[in-house]
């Protein structure tokens, strides 16, 4: 992750999509609530019209909060609204 583009590249090598997508096109982001037998995740979301949703599923909780964080101070310095 950069300011600019979020990159993902899944941890199965068999898969060969990835997602690259600039932060200017993600109009915000949710995320689950902590709990035990809940996962990890974190929503994306872009305009409906060019690409969607993009919800991804971390091992734990903490390395989903430093991408939340991330994300959301690269939203807070372009003044992105969150959902």
């Amino acid at each position: 992750m950069t300011r600019e583009r979020f990159v993902f590249q899944p941890n199965d090598p068999s898969l060969s999509v990835k997602l690259n997508v600039e932060f200017r096109l993600i109009k915000g982001h949710k995320s689950s609530k902590e709990g035990a037998d809940r996962p990890a995740l974190l929503n994306l979301t872009q305009d409906q019209v060019i690409c969607g949703n993009n919800i991804f599923e971390f091992k734990n909780f903490s390395d989903r909060e430093i991408c939340r964080d991330f994300v959301g101070e690269v939203f807070w310095t372009f003044g992105v609204v969150f959902i």
